[in-house]
């Protein structure tokens, strides 16, 4: 009646491989830990492996402030960009979205019968 497959077939076996790994590039990142000796030389491989940049993760789940964010500078308003700002303001009317859709329903619905 039912026959269960010996194994998995080949879609699954290739997606349960995930992402290659660069092995050589964690050995290479073992080994500049293992370094000992600070005149020992330093490949260029091993620069750029530097650089990288390390994720950093805090106890209580918030980033701290980075103090370059605080260094920005103040935003320079324009004559024109108040006088938009003024326009809206001033000739916003809200309204209620929902009924809007209800009433544009509605009108549908009795224009076609």
């Amino acid at each position: 009646m039912y026959t269960v497959s010996r194994g998995p077939s080949k879609i699954v076996a290739k997606t349960r491989r995930g992402m290659n790994q660069n092995l050589e590039r964690l050995e290479n990142l073992r080994d500049m830990s293992r370094k000992s000796d600070p005149e020992e030389e330093i490949t260029e491989e091993d620069k750029s492996n530097i650089n990288i940049p390390k994720p950093v993760f805090y106890t209580n789940g918030k980033l701290k402030p980075n103090t370059q964010r605080h260094r920005t500078r103040q935003e320079v308003i324009t004559p024109q960009h108040e006088e938009l700002i003024k326009y809206i303001c001033e000739y916003f009317k809200p309204f209620d979205l929902e009924s809007w859709w209800g009433k544009r329903l509605f009108n549908n619905i009795t224009k076609s019968g």
